[in-house]
């Protein structure tokens, strides 16, 4: 790995770290940085009556927003991990939400 490879990671790390930390509290800033073909996973979304799977900005951003407007959410227990591509990384967490 480069210098340049592990300066881009950190600095990917990082901003990760803020976006996350900052949900719930700062949403706009919080959806300027997502990515237009950003995926999101949530492997027990239905059971809370949202899809287990979004693909892209703006159906992100439009499930969230809803969230958002009625639920009080945070996370917790964030992991970030690099991945061998500086520009990649896995974020793993547990969210509690209260109304």
């Amino acid at each position: 790995m480069t210098e340049k490879d592990n300066a881009l990671r950190a600095a990917n790390l990082a901003l990760a770290e803020k976006i996350l930390g900052n949900f719930g509290r700062n949403m706009d800033g919080w959806y300027d940085n997502l990515h237009q073909d950003a995926v999101l996973e949530f492997p027990f979304g239905a059971l809370v009556g949202i899809p287990p799977r979004l693909e892209g900005k703006e159906s992100a951003v439009g499930m969230f927003s809803a969230v958002a407007a009625n639920l009080h959410v945070q996370f917790s227990e964030i992991k970030i991990q690099p991945l061998l591509d500086p520009n990649l990384l896995l974020a793993e967490y547990r969210g509690k939400g209260s109304f």
